[in-house]
């Protein structure tokens, strides 16, 4: 599924088999926290993330062998010209119950697709409109428009989008644990060789 906003793709994938999420949660409750930055927030904001390299743990490797298969299709739908999407860096990302955890709107620099996947339900995830300082200091005509989308969390549900969106998630406040897992690609290979109409060699790359 292609969700068009703003104009801007997301690409939504749905796990039918959802029980892995069940030994994935059993995994995760073991995995150790790191000091991500939000260690200064009130408990009750935070939210708390493992290391970032999940993707290298072979105990994972149902969930990512599927966020591969994904990441494959997107690439040749949107017609890539490179060899490959690698996930260069991963993590969970626990939103305790009975609190307001919450992510605050930002980016992934040095990445080229995001991506967020639901383990459990909760609060959604609001992308932001890039362009919404388009009125700032200006006469404003205000319509129906939003200026952000959200995206419910939904188990299973994996959705790819560009890494420079802003965006951020709801206070959770429900009775159960949000968590989520998050990853981070790059191009890899000969990227551009094909497409380069114009000759100039600074368009292409070949990255290890």
């Amino acid at each position: 599924m292609i969700h068009n906003i703003f104009p801007i793709k997301l690409y939504e994938y749905n796990l039918k088999d959802l029980s892995l999420n069940s030994s994935i949660l059993d995994k995760l409750s073991n995995e150790q926290f790191i000091d991500n930055g939000n260690n200064q927030l009130p408990p009750q904001l935070r939210s708390y993330q493992t290391n970032h390299y999940l993707h290298k743990d072979d105990s994972y490797t149902s969930l990512y062998s599927w966020f591969t298969d994904c990441i494959n299709d997107f690439a040749n739908n949107e017609q890539l010209d490179c060899d490959n999407l690698e996930i260069t860096t991963s993590w969970a990302n626990k939103y305790p119950a009975y609190t307001q955890s919450h992510q605050v709107s930002h980016s992934h620099r040095m990445s080229y697709i995001s991506a967020v996947y639901y383990l459990t339900p909760g609060s959604p995830t609001c992308f932001n409109d890039p362009l919404i300082q388009r009125t700032n200091n200006s006469l404003e005509v205000h319509n129906n428009n939003s200026r952000s989308a959200l995206v419910e969390a939904q188990p299973g549900k994996l959705i790819l989008f560009p890494s420079w969106l802003m965006h951020s998630s709801h206070p959770h406040q429900a009775q159960f644990d949000r968590w989520t897992i998050s990853f981070n690609t790059m191009p890899t290979g000969k990227i551009n060789t094909k497409s380069n109409s114009s000759g100039n060699p600074s368009c292409i790359l070949d990255v290890k």
